[in-house]
């Protein structure tokens, strides 16, 4: 009678634990990749240049992503590359697996100058960028498509040298310098492409 309950005691446990390998246990942690690309609007929408970057990151549960990346963008007098760092939270979900998102942007740029007439360039420094997005995410199978709109800011400072002026007067000859700090402030339109 024992023999007979306890292989009865196995089977059952046996079949259960076959039973467990057709679970489908959900991964907190999940690899994702993005590539943006879109314009940064500035004066009154007078000053229109490009915005670029590639980020990527994990999704922790089924709202938050934090990743990294880095990008260019372009601006009226300098070029920059962007390092950041970014969280993204889910706002609203869709039972279509579409989302309204809020995303943040926190990092440094390199800084190179666009060359200007007249003026002879010395290198230029990059400086804090950051910036917030509000999207809507688009999930089309493993991939999504993601619309968002949002605020820009990024710093620079730049040093111009003019070419030599010779004054007569004193016979002395002294180039004209300046340095320059920018705080970009920007509209953004991004349009992403990525991989969950």
């Amino acid at each position: 009678m024992k023999k007979r309950v306890l292989l009865a005691t196995l089977i059952l446990m046996t079949s259960s634990l076959m039973a467990q390998d057709s679970l489908t246990v959900p991964k907190m942690f999940k690899y994702f990749f993005t590539i943006n690309t879109g314009f940064l609007g500035g004066e009154r929408m007078k000053s229109i240049t490009f915005s670029a970057n590639t980020v990527h990151g994990i999704t922790i549960g089924k709202r938050l992503r934090v990743g990294a990346g880095i990008g260019i963008d372009s601006y009226r007098d300098v070029q920059t590359m962007p390092l950041f760092g970014q969280v993204s939270f889910d706002l609203i979900q869709f039972e279509n697996g579409n989302s309204v998102f809020l995303q943040a942007n926190y990092g440094w740029s390199h800084a190179w100058p666009q060359v200007q007439d007249g003026y002879v360039s010395n290198p230029t420094s990059g400086g804090k960028t950051h910036g917030l997005i509000l999207g809507y995410r688009f999930a089309v199978g493993e991939m999504n498509i993601s619309l968002g709109a949002g605020y820009k800011y990024q710093e620079t400072r730049s040093s111009y040298q003019s070419p030599f002026v010779i004054d007569w007067a004193s016979s002395i000859y002294s180039p004209y310098s300046q340095v320059i700090d920018h705080n970009y402030e920007r509209f953004t339109v991004m349009v992403g492409v990525g991989w969950r």
